[in-house]
């Protein structure tokens, strides 16, 4: 296996990146870009309207970043870039396709939606843009955390964590608050071990027994995190692995994403119909999971969700049923009309009510055992927007940083927003570039790509769950570092 002079496999990153991969994935990028226009104007007859450019100017705002990271070949992880792009499936293609959610609003609110997310992009462009400088940070922030000698032992760390899942998901021997803690830590420790292992088998590192390893690890994880009837979990975990692989290799692995695409789709359109069977509510709280499958079960309960989710994809195509499609559901764009529709004209401003619990979230719950739920932001948002009855809240409807952020201070808010995480990206960029990959910068920066998967949740869980995985996965090591002022990285 090729490696640098120093033997860390990841310093050897710049030199399989050559100008022409870089220059490949830059041209497939816009190639796919104007793909995807021109099938989405096919579709529509040709016909520009409002929505369609609108989304066009969105879809193109938000993968700017990402195709100037690819000409550019840039040395950093694509978190930023990455970040944007979530603006397409969750903005962009909904608007290009027309959804029958729209036919509620005006275009007027259609166009002030639109209007809305395409300031927050452009300014969060503009912040990542004009920021050049990283700020100072103390050498121990800069230090190697990892020996280089445990980055193929990726496959072994996610094993580990699939015991502790495999426990938690079949058996009830966990004290709740020890599994809020042992989820935490696993959930870190499966986050770096995706990350290092898809990057090595990137850089052309892994060979084929530790492959399928990986394979057979990250298929396991992703099975079990799908069995609470939650894709986001399982999502993020394949999302993290083709982000490392593609970010080392600068080659996207279509047919896995492909393939892995269409299982989520037909699973996201079953999801409703399985949760009906299988989740139960107290009639005071969310409907939440009321089953514990046996092993021996799972092959029937996939089986059960794959036909839901097929019989529901028949029923849009070959009869007058309204069903809606994953991309529609996958969508944010509605909640965006209802927020510019219903705020200032219904209700008024939160003036960052969202956010005061924010703090309260970073103190262990042993020290503060009646803190707030990270849920609790966004409760008070369904509520202000008039999406559930505040004495009977059953489900959790994602908003996003977007509309939270206008919710609270309208579009003041947003450009803010848009202004601040394009600076701090920028930033924790700059810094990780010329950093080791698993330094507190570096793995910092991991995480954040990590979280990218997450986009859609408000700043309250957003931050909550960044926050417990930096604790586990840099807290502890850098603790142990400082604690013996041992030098853990390998000579």
């Amino acid at each position: 296996m090729a490696v640098s002079a120093t033997g860390n496999p990841f310093e050897y990153h710049q030199q399989l990146l050559t100008k022409k991969a870089a220059k490949g994935l830059y041209i497939g990028g816009l190639f796919a870009l104007a793909l995807v226009s021109i099938w989405f104007l096919n579709e529509g007859n040709w016909e520009f309207d409002g929505k369609t450019l609108w989304g066009i100017t969105i879809m193109s705002l938000a993968s700017y970043p990402s195709l100037m990271w690819a000409k550019r070949s840039e040395k950093w992880l694509p978190i930023f870039e990455v970040s944007t792009l979530m603006a397409i499936p969750q903005y962009a293609l909904p608007l290009l396709s027309h959804p029958l959610e729209l036919r509620f609003y005006p275009d007027a609110t259609i166009s002030k939606g639109a209007l809305l997310i395409a300031i927050y992009t452009f300014i969060s462009i503009l912040g990542f843009s004009i920021f050049r400088r990283p700020a100072r940070v103390k050498k121990i922030l800069l230090t190697s955390l990892i020996p280089s000698k445990f980055y193929y032992l990726g496959h072994v760390g996610l094993f580990i964590s699939n015991i502790y899942l495999f426990t938690t998901t079949f058996y009830s021997i966990i004290p709740s608050g020890l599994e809020r803690i042992l989820g935490a830590l696993f959930l870190g420790l499966s986050t770096l071990s995706i990350f290092i292992t898809s990057h090595l088998w990137g850089l052309k590192l892994l060979n084929p027994s530790r492959k399928l390893l990986f394979i057979i690890n990250i298929a396991l994880n992703t099975l079990m995190s799908f069995l609470g009837l939650y894709l986001i979990m399982g999502f993020a975990t394949v999302f993290l692995a083709i982000l490392s692989y593609s970010s080392a290799r600068k080659q996207i692995p279509w047919t896995v994403l492909s393939v892995f695409v269409f299982i989520i789709s037909i699973l996201h359109l079953g999801k409703a119909e399985m949760r009906g069977k299988y989740w139960s509510s107290s009639g005071t709280g969310r409907a939440t999971q009321s089953y514990r499958l046996k092993v021996h079960e799972v092959p029937s309960f996939f089986s059960e969700w794959i036909n839901d989710g097929l019989k529901m994809e028949r029923a849009s195509k070959y009869s007058n049923i309204d069903q809606t499609s994953s991309l529609e559901r996958a969508s944010l764009f509605p909640m965006v009309c209802l927020a510019v529709d219903r705020i200032p004209r219904e209700k008024g401003y939160l003036m960052g009510s969202s956010y005061t619990g924010i703090a309260t979230l970073l103190i262990p719950r042993i020290l503060l055992p009646n803190k707030t739920s990270a849920l609790a932001a966004n409760d008070e948002l369904m509520i202000h927007l008039g999406l559930v009855n505040p004495d009977n809240i059953t489900v959790n409807i994602a908003l996003g940083l977007p509309i939270e952020a206008y919710v609270n201070f309208g579009f003041i808010g947003v450009g803010i927003l848009g202004l601040l995480l394009g600076a701090v990206y920028k930033n924790i960029s700059l810094l990780s570039q010329n950093s080791p990959q698993f330094s507190v910068v570096g793995i910092f920066s991991i995480l954040l790509l990590s979280s990218t998967a997450q986009s859609g949740q408000n700043a309250a869980v957003w931050v909550s769950t960044l926050f417990q995985m930096s604790v586990i996965c840099i807290g502890a090591p850098l603790l142990y570092k400082t604690i013996t002022s041992s030098p853990l990285s390998s000579k």
